[in-house]
């Protein structure tokens, strides 16, 4: 049985500030930590982890030589332009202690959990999520760095 993706509400569709709190992975959401680094590990298809420190935002896609636009996860080097992906295909942001995803209203779509992503909407990630960006597959896995 197919899982249906969180959709955030309507006012979660809100650009964040530089100074919106997040909280550690570990943290309920209304626990008094703020700016923490999350560690967010996608592991491709063929296994390999693509990592990032994440404190606010970050968006997923590939590098455009054209205009100089390298995202902050860059999959053209997994071949992300023959496999469908955007070069602003989607975009994680941390929000209230949640990790969420917002397809950016890529050409080839979003899926989290084989689900379609709808465009411009926050999605909930949890550990274990699978994404599918085009034809690239990712599995989502969270952490906090160590001190």
């Amino acid at each position: 049985m197919a899982q249906t993706p969180n959709a955030a509400s309507e006012r979660d569709t809100t650009r964040l500030s530089e100074d919106t709190p997040t909280l550690p992975p570990s943290a309920p959401p209304h626990s008094a930590a703020h700016s923490a680094i999350w560690q967010l590990s996608l592991l491709l298809q063929d296994e390999r982890d693509v990592l990032l420190n994440l404190t606010d935002r970050a968006i997923i896609g590939r590098a455009d030589e054209a205009d100089g636009f390298i995202p902050e996860i860059d999959l053209a080097p997994f071949h992300g332009r023959d496999k469908g992906v955007s070069r602003r295909h989607a975009e994680f942001i941390l929000r209230e202690g949640q990790l969420h995803l917002r397809d950016l209203g890529s050409t080839n779509g979003t899926r989290l959990n084989g689900q379609p992503l709808q465009p411009n909407r926050l999605y909930c990630l949890r550990e274990g999520d699978l994404l599918q960006l085009g034809n690239i597959y990712l599995r989502v896995k969270l952490s906090q760095p160590s001190q």
